[in-house]
């Protein structure tokens, strides 16, 4: 007989499999996560979990969906408290703070290896309807702050790019990666506000 669950238990369940997901994807790779172990870590049994995701990859898009909700309130927050200072200073702070975080949470990892494999596997409907790249994030907090942008949306999409996948190399870059990434964060802030190479003619 199948178990059925009540509103309540549906709701405490979807948040064990969401925060358990969250928890082990940013150290372990989504493919050598289960059903079972989701399944176990949220008390129900493996065939239940479908009455909560079709796949484990939809499980697993919700994840990165809600970083991206996240990224872009730890940018607005950012942008929010720094509004009283110039504009090129608010930029730098909220670019420091979005890098920060994704540091943090070790989002780089995640969006390099897993999120390609999900984005295959979804549905296209679901795509079209849900999917916003984290760079698009971003570049609609900085909009919406009031800053003014001076550069295209693409080149504006590559500078986040460039300055958030250095992270997958920090490693790489030596003792000073702070010191230098924040020297890309003020060069590009600048770039963005102007329309200017800084240092160019």
């Amino acid at each position: 007989m199948a178990i059925k669950f009540t509103e309540r238990e549906m709701i405490g369940i979807r948040r064990k499999l969401k925060d358990y997901a969250r928890r082990t994807v940013v150290h372990t790779s989504m493919q050598k996560i289960t059903i079972g172990d989701l399944a176990k870590a949220a008390g129900i049994s493996q065939s239940a979990f479908y009455k909560f995701y079709d796949s484990k990859e939809l499980l697993f898009f919700e994840i990165m969906e809600d970083m991206h909700s996240d990224l872009a309130e730890n940018m607005n927050k950012s942008l929010l408290e720094s509004s009283g200072l110039p504009p090129q200073e608010r930029l730098v702070q909220a670019m420091r703070s979005a890098i920060r975080y994704m540091d943090e949470i070790e989002l780089m990892r995640f969006f390099q290896e897993d999120v390609p494999v999900i984005l295959m596997k979804m549905p296209q409907e679901i795509l079209d309807k849900h999917y916003h790249s984290h760079d698009v994030h971003i570049r609609n907090a900085l909009k919406g702050s009031g800053i003014e942008i001076k550069v295209p949306d693409d080149v504006l999409s590559s500078l986040i790019h460039i300055l958030a996948y250095s992270l997958i190399h920090k490693e790489d870059c030596g003792r000073q990666y702070d010191l230098a990434l924040d020297v890309l964060i003020r060069s590009a802030g600048e770039y963005v506000l102007t329309g200017r190479v800084p240092g160019g003619v």
